[in-house]
């Protein structure tokens, strides 16, 4: 009797032990899949097979929540892992498994181990699912099933939920990395395609001689091409519009004085200060020998006559050299602006009469802002028939 008793009890280590093994087995292999690759079957069906593997069932099933439905993302059977297998216990077919049934299972967060009857092979099978997560998120369904009723044991019911946690994890970083890959792809070429086209629109302009070759400003006609796209979108949508022109005070002097080569070198000096102080939308442009104008969308006149005052006081600021001395340049500014109620009485006049009529109106107010000295600003009046 205690033989038989020592027998018993060492058959069932075995068996306990076995079942350690088979488990410690299947997430070592689960450990090896790599989620990378950008098809979710060449990894998640490989991940099936493993747990099939080593529970020994006839069938398995991982279904994933597409849309509000839990669709069949991978499948796989004993026969197909040992089709030259003679257990033909296990060649039973895979149990159909309703939306309700599945959907509950994953609501519930809990595992379903039970016993059910199929009809179309009038038998009864093992049905073991749970529910899939990662953290929170409620991902899908692990399904299981053999042929022989209450096979799922202790073992089984403390297995499967963890391999279903490293599924989980597994789907969680491959959506994670696909989803970066597609954003990289569609970056690059976003910017790829963005390059070509600034390529060809610098190209574009160069061949149309829209640069000042000096400054490397845009020159006068680029200024008005542009002005006037620029004054038809602040019309259509009733945008705030302001323009200044500036000219250098008593430039003539310094070529006089100093020579074209320093005169040259002021006005790269004072092209390159404007710039940094405007906004990339902005517009600026030599017009003339040493004349600018800058073009302001949704900007109106306080706010144009506040940057126009402090490009006054930058211009005066910058030193400049030759021959031994030292001298400062200033500005004259004519200001006009459009305002929102102006905008809305100007739609449907084209835009380049308009900006022809602002840019003269502009060069009048810069011209009285001259002759009271220089290095100020002026506001010219809107006055369009």
């Amino acid at each position: 009797m205690k033989q038989a008793s020592l027998a018993y009890a060492l058959n069932n280590m075995a068996a306990h032990f076995d079942q350690m093994l088979a488990a410690l087995s299947t997430l070592q292999d689960l450990s090896k899949i790599r989620p990378e690759v950008i098809d979710q079957d060449q990894w998640l069906k490989p991940a099936l097979e493993t747990l099939i593997d080593h529970f020994g069932v006839a069938f398995g099933s991982i279904f994933l929540e597409e849309q509000g439905q839990l669709i069949e993302a991978a499948a796989c059977s004993w026969s197909e892992l040992m089709p030259h297998a003679t257990r033909l216990d296990l060649s039973v077919k895979k149990p159909v498994l309703s939306q309700d049934r599945l959907a509950r299972i994953l609501e519930s967060g809990q595992i379903e181990n039970t016993v059910i009857t199929e009809v179309e092979q009038s038998q009864e099978l093992s049905l073991m699912c749970t529910p899939i997560f990662s953290g929170q998120e409620k991902l899908g369904v692990i399904a299981l099933s053999h042929p022989q009723p209450n096979f799922f044991n202790e073992w089984h019911i403390r297995l499967l939920p963890l391999f279903a946690s490293f599924v989980g994890q597994l789907i969680t970083t491959h959506r994670l990395l696909n989803n970066m890959n597609e954003q990289v792809k569609a970056r690059t070429y976003e910017l790829e395609t963005l390059l070509v086209e600034t390529t060809e629109l610098k190209t574009h302009y160069k061949k149309l001689s829209l640069v000042d070759e000096l400054t490397e400003l845009y020159n006068r006609r680029f200024f008005f091409l542009e002005g006037k796209n620029i004054l038809s979108r602040s019309i259509r949508y009733s945008h705030p519009f302001s323009l200044l022109l500036l000219d250098l005070d008593r430039f003539k002097r310094v070529n006089d004085c100093y020579g074209h080569k320093i005169g040259d070198q002021v006005l790269q000096t004072i092209s390159k200060k404007l710039l940094q102080m405007l906004r990339d939308t902005d517009l600026l442009a030599r017009v003339g020998g040493e004349e600018f104008a800058i073009v302001l969308p949704e900007t109106n006149e306080e706010g144009a006559r506040l940057l126009g005052e402090r490009l006054l006081a930058a211009i005066a600021e910058v030193p400049f050299n030759a021959t031994g001395e030292s001298f400062n340049m200033t500005a004259s500014i004519g200001l006009v602006s459009l305002q929102k109620e102006e905008l809305v009485s100007k739609k449907g006049r084209e835009a380049e009469y308009v900006i022809d009529l602002l840019f003269t109106q502009a060069d009048f107010a810069m011209y009285s802002a001259k002759h009271q000295g220089g290095n100020r600003l002026c506001v010219g009046k809107v006055e369009l028939p």
